[in-house]
């Protein structure tokens, strides 16, 4: 843009998104990507002993994490989920303790595989590491917001609105967690996002051989 006086100004927003926004976003991104270069430079090293990156993921977890609201909504997310992570509030450092089974890891105290995050205060609840299995517990957790807000209980604060988000990749949806969990979910009606992202394989062979059709049009 052009001011009158000739000097140039800048937009506020792109598309109605604010500049600050973006650029938070694209710092997050960034972030993201840069610590999954370092898990795999200290999995090299043989200081970490799995990892799994999640780069091709960053941007629409980054976009979903500004519809959520971390410590109201709860996530079951997996472990290429590093980027929603970042975005909700977990620290890059919290990240690589955990990775390297760093008694000084918040959420386990080394406990806990690399990339199986958790964080109490964010309701980020910690995962399984069989893919899918962390679909049943989200349809459970959606259960229990419901029904907390229609039956109170002392002591177990519910928040209006409450959402829970799950997200695994394409070839999990095989797993009969998957769909069991669906059923329920679209049953009840459930407050519960799903988030399937084909990144165009399934743990070692393409989405393709592993389904007759993705899963949007299976559903």
């Amino acid at each position: 843009q052009v001011h009158p006086a000739g000097a140039r100004t800048i937009a506020p927003s792109y598309r109605g998104v604010p500049y600050d926004e973006l650029v938070e976003d694209f710092r997050l991104v960034c972030t993201s990507r840069a610590v999954d270069e370092r898990q795999s430079t200290l999995h090299k090293q043989g200081r970490v002993y799995f990892q799994i990156a999640g780069a091709g993921h960053e941007a629409l977890l980054v976009a979903l994490a500004r519809s959520l609201r971390p410590g109201v909504d709860w996530f079951f997310p997996y472990y290429r989920d590093v980027a929603l992570v970042l975005a909700l509030g977990v620290s890059p450092l919290q990240i690589i303790l955990q990775s390297v089974g760093s008694s000084q890891d918040a959420s386990s105290g080394g406990r806990q595989m690399p990339a199986h995050w958790g964080d109490k205060a964010l309701h980020i609840v910690s995962q399984t590491s069989p893919t899918g299995s962390q679909c049943l517990p989200a349809v459970g957790c959606a259960e229990t917001s419901r029904y907390l807000g229609d039956h109170p209980v002392p002591g177990l604060p519910v928040t209006a609105g409450e959402v829970t988000y799950v997200s695994l990749g394409d070839g999990a949806t095989s797993e009969g967690e998957f769909w069991e969990s669906l059923n329920t979910a679209c049953q009840l009606s459930l407050p519960l996002v799903y988030l399937v992202a084909d990144n165009g394989y399934a743990i070692s062979v393409p989405a393709s051989d592993q389904a007759p059709a993705p899963v949007a049009t299976l559903v």
